[in-house]
């Protein structure tokens, strides 16, 4: 079900690319997320709406106000079934909203496709903890 001490190379790419999805929020790289997002990708915070790839990468991008400064991953667990994955983890996002710091607490669902070679992210379920 979860890692193993050596972690087998769809791991390995499938962990490399949650750290560049957290590194293109931080940095609100545009290209990034969308190379990372898979063109159906979904997301919902909570019971709120869903966001598709692009009203997501608009939310990361945003006006500035909301800064992202850090994400500390735990708990992760990570399960694989051929081409799919899911990793589940708590992220404690820090950063600043209009100048004021913040701390979140959020689990993190996230379901990985591998297709024509490469992982992508196809979609992700966020609830504060």
């Amino acid at each position: 079900m979860t890692q193993s001490p050596e972690p087998t190379a769809d791991e390995h790419e499938v962990l490399e690319l949650e750290r560049a999805w957290i590194k293109a929020e931080i940095e609100r790289d545009e290209p990034a997320l969308r190379r990372i997002l898979d063109d159906r990708f979904v997301c919902t915070f909570g019971a709120g709406p869903t966001l598709d790839k692009e009203g997501f990468t608009q939310a990361i991008i945003g006006d500035g106000a909301n800064i992202m400064l850090s994400h500390d991953l735990t708990e992760r667990t990570v399960v694989f079934d051929r081409d799919t994955a899911i990793v589940v983890d708590t992220d404690t996002v820090r950063g600043t909203n209009k100048g004021a710091p913040y701390t979140s607490v959020v689990r993190v669902t996230a379901v990985y496709l591998k297709r024509r070679g490469r992982w992508k992210v196809l979609a992700e379920h966020l609830v504060r903890r």
